[in-house]
């Protein structure tokens, strides 16, 4: 103890002679880190800087960093109403402008000029039909080339309840599928003649004969039981069979009767084929007088596979309208498939969680999807708190697209 006090006694009397004659005493200062050394030190760096989105697209942006300094990288927007940006650089387009992205360590940054226009308006789809592009060459030669055959040729699957539509190939013989629809055939396939085999060029003994209808392509047997776009065909001369719509209650687009459209894809018409108002409006227009048509039972032939219909659920708020109706005034033409359970999501820091618990999928009918089949889109850094976007997509039969943001909090 004695020798302690003797050494610090020590000490300051050399700091006080020191201070006599005029020495001081100088701690270094720590050079600061600049922004550039900063940014050589955890390679952050950037390119494609430039991004133009549609309103509604998103897009990650593709900053260069170290791993080990990811977890330090702030991101931020100038102009969330026009583009907003999550914790891990996902940028959605919000409204037409221009936004400026930064992702910030402490003292460097990176930038992104963000420009983001109105979307591009596109097309309803309105059938359900399979179609392949791969001939679609085919068919548009056959068409310029307009030779006196019939375009078209038809299989009907009365076992599988399936028209496939074929065109032929440079040798005139329809083996070319081009087009799939679902339909409804008789409960007693003995109305037809069977005709098993592939089209080879003979003449059958079905045809169309012609179309009936008028301008909006209507037909009615009474007051309540009315079809639209009904083409009639023949069996060696005897009419009375007939491709057409599914039932309405009177002449209006805006009276199906749900509980037939629901029917189709089975057996339970008396000889006609029923059909979705787009693919008996396909027909309509496209199988001219002599169509050839076989009726089959062999799944062989459904070279193109067999449509699943999209039926109207009884929770559909819209039950008088048939759902691929091309009708301007259609009702469905609004509508997608949509999801439920889109809460936002809280989650602790190296949490594991499921995205798909407590999330639900309806087409564009109402009809709910099981075993969760749609997609997730997530870019979430669970060891970095943080705020993030996922998206959720699905497309249902009529291949339209339904999708939902979902907001996940990450928390220390």
């Amino acid at each position: 103890m004695k020798k302690t006090k003797t050494l610090i006694s020590l000490l300051l009397l050399m700091f006080m002679i020191m201070q006599l004659f005029g020495c001081s005493v100088s701690v270094p200062v720590q050079k600061e880190i600049s922004s550039a050394d900063e940014a050589n030190a955890v390679g952050l760096s950037a390119t494609n800087v430039n991004r133009v989105l549609e309103v509604g697209a998103y897009d990650w942006l593709d900053v260069n960093i170290k791993i080990d300094y990811n977890y330090a990288l702030k991101w931020s927007s100038d102009n969330p109403e026009v583009a907003s940006v999550d914790s891990n650089g996902r940028v959605d387009a919000i409204a037409p402008g221009k936004a400026l992205i930064t992702a910030r360590l402490e003292k460097s940054y990176v930038q992104f000029n963000i420009v983001v226009k109105e979307a591009a308006k596109k097309e309803v789809n309105t059938s359900t039909a399979i179609l392949s592009s791969a001939n679609k060459l085919l068919v548009d030669q056959n068409k310029t080339n307009a030779q006196s055959r019939n375009m078209y040729a038809l299989i009907v699957n009365v076992d599988t309840n399936c028209i496939t539509v074929y065109t032929y190939n440079s040798q005139g013989i329809y083996n070319v599928g081009v087009r799939s629809m679902v339909c409804s055939s008789a409960k007693d396939y003995s109305v037809y003649e069977i005709r098993e085999g592939a089209m080879s060029g003979e003449v059958l003994y079905y045809h169309i004969d012609d179309k009936i209808g008028n301008k909006d392509g209507w037909s009615s047997f009474d007051e309540e039981e009315n079809y639209r776009y009904r083409t009639n065909f023949s069996l060696n001369g005897e009419d009375g069979f007939s491709f057409t719509s599914c039932l309405y209650n009177d002449k209006s687009a805006a009276s199906l009767n749900a509980a037939d459209y629901n029917k189709l894809g089975t057996n339970y018409t008396d000889g006609d084929i029923r059909l979705s108002v787009n693919d008996a409006k396909w027909i309509f227009e496209n199988c001219q007088e002599g169509t050839q048509i076989r009726f089959v039972t062999s799944s062989s032939l459904d070279l193109l596979g067999v449509p699943t219909p999209i039926r109207i659920a009884e929770e559909a708020e819209i039950q008088n309208w048939d759902p691929t109706d091309p009708d301007k005034r259609n009702p469905y033409l609004k509508k997608a498939p949509t999801f439920t359970g889109m809460e936002d999501l809280y989650i602790g820091v190296n949490d594991v969680c499921d995205l798909k618990d407590g999330v639900e999928v309806y087409d564009t009918c109402m009809n709910l999807i099981p075993d969760a089949q749609f997609k997730i889109d997530s870019n979430i850094s669970r060891n970095k708190a943080g705020t993030y976007v996922v998206t959720y997509t699905y497309t249902d039969i009529l291949k339209r697209t339904g999708r939902a943001d979902r907001v996940v909090h990450v928390e220390y």
